[in-house]
């Protein structure tokens, strides 16, 4: 009681920094009276993701759903589907599928975990690593309170296996509370499963203590020594080689995989502090070829060539603005090799393809076409990029496909936000496939929609144009 006084406290200290800031751990105490009242659904009837509970509620909704559906973006043998059920979407995956269930977010939030442990094995190891991770709980419980039940067996007074008690299972239980709606991330785990670890270790290293106190059996504590005496030649032979094997294996992912990442790391980060060097495409080109399967790096190398591109196009350097662009887009067009489902990938690759359409390189219309389809085939809960392919489709004459993709995106509009862009591109399309009335109606109400925002300006142009032509005829 006194640790949990001393605890609050502490959570109840300002942080410093702005007024907002001091005030806001504060501020998340009594939200949590807030949040409870109101359950499995927000006041403001929005679906976005925040952060507390309604957060989490919402999130671990749409893994339960999945969990049924078991949606993968890319088709896959009918014996695989079969057997997602038992063995999940795969270590890493959820975030591939999260999409198919998750519901409309206004922003391009990637939601990578489940924010709790249990959904994130169902999720990604199935039913059958469920049952495992189940079954490992029940052990370590069990031996929690046969660990409990041992020490009171032992002589009085304060032992070491005591101590390592009071140390251990209050971790344990901190730790289990924690990852019901915590991040399952590896540094996290490991602590979890090492307290797991421990509690075993120390139900053992108790029932021997507790037997041989009872017994205090002379030849079989000499029966011990012989035995392991005999096996120790075999057990210190098989450590050795044990040890070796898995020092080889340490070394190689260490030098192949974490050391060269972290060379990457390490070179932005020596130069990301010179304001000009943090924007020059060699510093991250360096990055970008020591890593190139960090997406991180690849994505922003793009965005600097995207941008440099559009530099050189305004000055009218086509040449060298064609030469840019197509240099990110082959960026890309590698990283897609190595993980084809990731979102910032597919969104630069359809960027790339349009902005070379947009410079009349007409071979490009159907990639930027497949990819953008694509895009909203796989992200159905992103109306921000479905209300960017509506006006893309609409610019580039596909009309039928333009007001579908507006019509997906403004579905969303009474748990999300207005999409000027998404009215703005079917009451364009509408216009131009002679539905004249139609279009007049859908652009009034682009005007409407977040009046500030580039498809509700755009909406009052064409509008103006429109009636333009009207009067003159």
């Amino acid at each position: 009681m006194v640790a949990v006084g001393i605890a609050l406290i502490i959570i109840a200290i300002p942080s410093g920094g702005s007024t907002s800031e001091q005030n806001a751990s504060t501020e998340r105490i009594l939200s949590i009276g807030e949040e409870l009242p109101v359950g499995f659904s927000r006041s403001d009837g929005s679906t976005d993701l925040r952060g507390g509970l309604n957060g989490r509620i919402s999130t671990w909704r749409s893994v339960l759903e999945l969990a049924t559906k078991w949606e993968v973006p890319a088709e896959e043998p009918s014996m695989k589907t079969l057997l997602r059920p038992a063995f999940g979407l795969g270590p890493e995956m959820l975030v591939y599928s999260f999409p198919f269930v998750g519901e409309p977010q206004s922003h391009l939030l990637k939601m990578d975990h489940a924010h709790n442990f249990e959904l994130n094995v169902l999720a990604e190891l199935g039913y059958l690593g469920l049952s495992a991770l189940i079954a490992l709980a029940a052990l370590v419980l069990a031996m929690a309170i046969r660990i409990v039940k041992l020490a009171r067996s032992q002589p009085r007074g304060v032992s070491r296996s005591t101590i390592a008690i009071l140390f251990i299972l209050p971790s344990l239980i901190g730790k289990l509370v924690e990852v019901q709606v915590g991040v399952p991330r590896v540094s996290d785990m490991a602590m979890m499963f090492a307290l797991f670890g421990a509690v075993i270790a120390v139900h053992e290293l108790l029932r021997i203590a507790t037997t041989s106190y009872k017994d205090g059996s002379e030849s079989k504590s000499q029966k011990t020594a012989l035995s392991i005496s005999i096996s120790g030649s075999i057990v210190y032979k098989s450590t050795i080689i044990v040890a070796v094997v898995a020092s080889i294996a340490f070394l190689s992912v260490f030098v192949g995989w974490d050391l060269r990442r972290l060379s990457a790391s390490r070179h932005l980060a020596a130069h990301l502090d010179d304001p000009v060097a943090a924007f020059n495409n060699n510093v991250w080109q360096e990055a970008q070829s020591r890593a190139p399967e960090r997406s991180s790096i690849t994505i922003n190398l793009y965005r600097l060539y995207a941008a440099a591109a559009n530099n050189q196009q305004s000055k009218g350097n086509e040449d060298r603005a064609v030469e840019l662009i197509l240099a990110g887009r082959n960026l890309l067009l590698e990283y897609e090799k190595y993980d084809p489902f990731q979102m910032d990938t597919q969104i630069g690759l359809a960027q790339a393809s349009s902005r070379m359409a947009e410079w009349g390189y007409s071979e490009y219309q159907q990639d930027l076409i497949d990819r953008y389809v694509l895009i909203v085939d796989r992200y159905p809960n992103k109306p921000s990029l479905i209300g960017t392919a509506a006006t893309v489709m609409s610019s580039f004459g596909n009309h039928e496909l333009a007001i579908d993709f507006a019509d997906r995106a403004i579905a969303t509009e009474a748990t999300t936000q207005p999409w000027s862009k998404a009215w703005y591109a079917k009451g364009r399309s509408l216009y131009l496939l002679g539905r004249e009335a139609e279009a007049l109606d859908v652009l009034q109400i682009a005007t409407t929609k977040d009046p500030e925002s580039e498809g509700a300006i755009r909406s009052e142009e064409l509008l103006a144009q429109i009636f333009e032509l009207q009067g003159s005829s």
